[in-house]
């Protein structure tokens, strides 16, 4: 479909014969069938004809580069500029669930077409880029200047915001010229910075327990029931009814409760619906962890409101998350006010220019960022090295994220979290996730893998070699060595005498490092024995538990041995570095 912004100039479609049957689930999503091909041409045979009817122009796609892809692989180079609409509106609408192309037309006001077909999504796709293409002429002057300056000279968009600056300098001089009022603002953060409004009250809990009815929460969720009536798609399953019941009990009974749930089962609403009903009943809190946080997305996003809405529970729920999901306002700014950005960094400021005047939590989950631009969050990211509530403007003026989240956390009936917060706010206190006396641990079988990632840690030969090396001065080390600090000390005009005496100090250093490697190797090979002791036929795992019978064995008393000749080795390289 060749097109400006005002009109369709020409369209042109074929059916093409794949060389194989239709495959189901093309004949599904299409329509198409092995009969609507019979004695289409090939691709060959209208190779020309497409490129020909392609020319020079821009050439506007969904995902555009995988047809081009396509299109090469099968003998058909296409070298025109690309203007893809997953890309644009990745940037100009964060915050959508899924950017495939009838979602993005939704999110801009585009009817979207029941059957997928090629002539159909093309014009899908126009109407999309159009959409994109005013919220860019409808971009402030401001905003825009900050994109071009950040934008690199090849980027495939930044004809568009150019063109779109233009036209946003000539209304400002317009305004200037018919006597009004230019501004250049404030990136639209005026909104986001104010204080917010006032936030609920904390919970105030019942000092009576109110139980669960479980028949009318089983009646809600079978086939009749309300939360029935809201999906479209409802199978009664008697597993999650079961579930359901049991989550009740632990409840009411204030016991513990193990629930090995197949795929199938639906879990989610039969643990969420009983605990929606008792905090909602109760004002108490209740804590849910995932292992993932799309699962905790999923569940705050689709699941929690889906049941809200079906029950008219009057609760309030929030997610909560380590403090690397949310973006300091501080450090954003410090970065977007740099004379000098690194392309990964300009990369990233581009995308949240357009979302951080928009966003209410500063989640970076609301992004869609490429793998670069995931490594360039850390230099946005909320950081507890750098976070200070005293001096922090943004903090004092409740505008900053992550103590929005963390107040919303204590002002929440269900707050959900991920195993890797839940396990490290048990390290240090409960100081990030509000008092809750009702946990649920949704994917369990990770827990155990999370919690000696979080309560324990990580030596190898490697971190040992490392270390000692840069006390001796291995090479290709870039650290400075003990002998590196004595040529320097000797370059800086020391006396000779305290020279010598250091070389004698360095040398002492130097053997202690070396006896102390070849101890941590024998350690390491001791383990090994340990492990290798236990493994069984055909078993590649390296992971062992640490059980009685394993300490009262042989090669384990060899291993302990090996681990005390290894601490007083490392001992003495302390001592003599003292």
């Amino acid at each position: 479909m060749r097109f400006d912004e005002h009109t369709v100039l020409d369209e042109w479609s074929a059916l093409v014969d794949p060389g194989g049957p239709v495959p189901y689930a093309i004949r599904l999503l299409t329509g198409i069938d092995d009969e609507a091909l019979a004695g289409a041409p090939t691709l060959d045979q209208v190779a020309r004809r497409l490129r020909a009817f392609i020319g020079d122009d821009p050439i506007v796609g969904q995902s555009i580069e995988l047809d081009i892809a396509q299109l090469a692989r099968q003998g058909i180079p296409v070298l025109n500029p690309l203007l893809d609409t997953f890309e644009l509106a990745a940037l100009l609408l964060p915050g959508l669930r899924t950017y495939d192309l009838p979602s993005i037309a939704l999110a801009l006001g585009v009817p979207v077409p029941g059957h997928h077909r090629a002539l159909q999504d093309a014009q899908l796709a126009r109407q999309a880029f159009l959409a994109l293409l005013a919220r860019i002429r409808s971009t402030r002057l401001d905003l825009l200047m900050h994109v071009l300056r950040l934008a690199p000279p090849g980027w495939p968009y930044r004809g568009l915001f150019i063109e779109a600056e233009r036209s946003a300098h000539l209304q400002v001089l317009s305004d200037i010229a018919g006597g009004g009022a230019a501004t250049f603002a404030d990136l639209g953060l005026s909104q986001l910075l104010s204080p917010p409004e006032r936030a609920p009250e904390p919970l105030t809990p019942n000092q009576h327990v109110r139980k669960l009815d479980s028949d009318a929460l089983r009646q809600a969720l079978g086939p009749e029931g309300a939360v029935a009536a809201m999906l479209p798609a409802y199978e009664e399953r008697p597993e999650q009814l079961a579930m359901l019941e049991a989550v009740c009990d632990a409840f009411n009974r204030g016991e513990h409760l193990i629930v090995e749930a197949g795929t199938g089962t639906g879990k989610s609403l039969a643990y969420l619906l009983p605990a929606l009903a008792f905090a909602a009943a109760n004002e108490r809190r209740v804590v849910v962890s995932t292992n993932t946080i799309n699962l905790q997305d999923q569940l705050y996003e689709k699941d929690v409101p889906d049941l809200v809405g079906a029950m008219d529970y009057r609760v309030r729920a929030s997610v909560l998350k380590g403090r690397a999901n949310y973006v300091c306002l501080r450090r954003w700014l410090a970065l977007l006010k740099a004379e000098i950005i690194a392309p990964d960094d300009a990369s990233l400021l581009i995308k949240t220019l357009f979302w951080i005047g928009q966003t209410r939590t500063g989640d970076r989950a609301e992004l869609r960022l490429t793998p670069d631009e995931e490594l360039a969050w850390l230099h946005i990211c909320s950081q507890s090295e750098t976070c200070s509530s005293l001096t922090c403007p943004y903090h004092r003026d409740g505008s900053c994220f992550i103590a929005r989240a963390r107040r919303a956390a204590e002002e929440s009936h269900l707050v959900i979290v991920n195993h890797s917060l839940l396990l490290s706010d048990l390290m240090t206190n409960s100081k990030v996730i509000p008092e809750y006396e009702h946990l649920i641990i949704d994917e369990a079988h990770h827990l155990e893998q999370e919690a000696t990632a979080q309560l324990g840690y990580e030596v190898s030969t490697r971190s040992f070699a490392v270390a000692l090396d840069a006390v001796v001065g291995a090479p290709g080390v870039s650290t400075v060595s003990a002998p590196g600090a004595v040529a320097l000390l000797r370059g800086a005009g020391l006396a000779e005498r305290r020279v010598a005496h250091l070389v004698q100090n360095v040398d002492r250093i130097r053997r202690s490092a070396q006896d102390a490697r070849g101890s941590v190797l024998q350690l390491f090979a001791a383990v090994h024995e340990v492990i290798e002791a236990r493994a069984q036929p055909g078993d590649f795992t390296t992971s062992l538990r640490l059980t009685p019978n394993v300490r009262h064995e042989g090669a384990w008393s060899v291993a302990e041995q090996a681990w005390e000749d290894a601490r007083v080795a490392l001992d003495d390289v302390r001592a003599d570095i003292e």
